[in-house]
């Protein structure tokens, strides 16, 4: 077990450094899995780590880019209205506006993030510059999915790995809707989703992070935080800004 963690720190400290060499504007970073799997966990302590280097780095939730109900088509208005909407779907995402903020990122501009409606999206419209964030972290369930058609758009994809059983318990520990629901809503549309349109495309990603376990992504940053190649990294980065301040 000790030598998988070693391997897997490893690996996602290559993977990092890899994606942080020669940037041209703000690089994205793609975090994918199931419901449940922990991709906002990993987000999360992604951003905290490279905070602590210096790294400006933001993170944008696809939640915030689900369709709202002027966005439905008439068909789709009436499956929300019995409650038979599949929302589990790349469909429902409105791939075209990420898109269009990633590229006015990408040459300087901005990515301004909509209110959504959705229980994790944001509540507020929030704007990110391109001279304020040096790495743009995206995650989501379909976001390195070809359907997204942002796969070209990511520096480096992330899968977070995690079985089905323990994914289906973080998600009705959320709270958002009974226990009943929840496990319909996951049977019917969730898995199913899952299996069609994220598991096909996991072998794409450039590091798998197993997440099953409590705490397995914090550990996992932990090993990258003490890591000699990435405190190198840090400190070859922050001579170069230097000389760039300096010129």
């Amino acid at each position: 077990m000790m030598e998988q963690h070693v391997r897997l720190v490893d690996a996602a400290v290559d993977v990092l450094i890899d994606a942080l060499l020669n940037p041209c504007g703000p690089i994205c970073i793609g975090i994918c899995g199931c419901s449940g799997s922990g991709k906002s966990t990993l987000a999360a302590n992604l951003q905290e780590l490279m905070s602590e280097g210096g790294i400006r780095a933001a993170v944008v939730t696809q939640d915030s880019y689900y369709k709202t109900d002027e966005d439905l088509t008439p068909a789709e208005q009436s499956l929300k209205a019995a409650s038979a909407l599949n929302w589990d779907q790349p469909a429902m995402i409105k791939w075209p506006l990420l898109q269009a903020g990633i590229d006015s990122m990408r040459d300087g501009g901005e990515l301004t993030v909509p209110v959504s409606g959705h229980p994790r999206g944001v509540k507020e419209r929030t704007t990110y510059r391109a001279d304020g964030v040096d790495v743009l972290i995206l995650e989501g369930l379909f976001v390195c999915s070809p359907e997204a058609g942002i796969c070209e758009r990511l520096r480096k994809k992330l899968f977070v790995q995690c079985d089905s059983e323990t994914a289906l318990q973080r998600r009705i520990a959320r709270r958002v809707f009974p226990e009943q629901t929840v496990r319909k809503q996951w049977s019917t549309y969730v898995q199913p989703g899952f299996e069609k349109y994220i598991l096909p495309h996991a072998g794409m990603a450039d590091l798998t992070v197993p997440n099953t376990e409590s705490a397995a992504i914090e550990r996992l940053m932990d090993g990258v935080r003490t890591h000699a190649k990435w405190s190198a990294c840090l400190e070859q980065r922050g001579r170069d800004m230097g000389r760039e301040r300096a010129g």
